[in-house]
């Protein structure tokens, strides 16, 4: 029997937390990060849960269990990588969860760095990890890290990177 790994489905546009139930109700291991967003509307305002990853899913499968995610009407197919489904580390799924534990919502400020400069991590839970200053405020940095050959951008404070030379 293969290990299970995981693996990033795509799936239809507003579809994510459709297929997360489904999955989940065929007793796949999925993980579907949420964050809560404001909504305005012309009549009102409602806070409403949304996937950080709009149109991907992740599932913990093995490779036989493949055929039955790809049988679902929302998912699309498996992210694809060299040409192979691409196998996602566990290590960098953990990363994600921690991240999204501790820093959801947070705001940090910067004082000395510049958009588009290169820093490194020194810091905290993506130390030694490099990224660009994408955008940059008075009281905010946003950094784009590289995990799982895609980005995510983060904020932090100055104290917790430097710029590479």
């Amino acid at each position: 029997m293969t290990p299970k790994q995981w693996f990033a489905v795509y799936t239809r546009p507003r579809s994510e937390k459709k297929v997360a139930t489904t999955l989940a109700s065929k007793g796949v291991d999925i993980y579907c990060p949420i964050q809560k967003v404001r909504k305005k509307w012309h009549d009102r305002v409602k806070v409403i849960d949304e996937p950080i990853f709009r149109s991907y899913v992740f599932v913990h499968i093995t490779e036989s269990e493949r055929i039955a995610v790809l049988s679902d009407f929302n998912v699309l197919a498996f992210v694809h990588h060299c040409g192979k489904p691409a196998v996602i580390k566990e290590t960098e799924i953990d990363t994600i969860r921690k991240f999204l534990g501790e820093h959801m919502g947070c705001k940090l400020s910067v004082s000395t760095a510049t958009e588009n400069d290169v820093v490194r991590i020194e810091e905290g839970l993506f130390i030694d990890y490099k990224g660009v200053i994408v955008k940059k405020s008075k009281h905010k940095a946003s950094i784009r890290l590289e995990l799982f050959n895609a980005y995510i951008v983060a904020e932090f404070t100055d104290e917790q990177f430097s710029v590479v030379q």
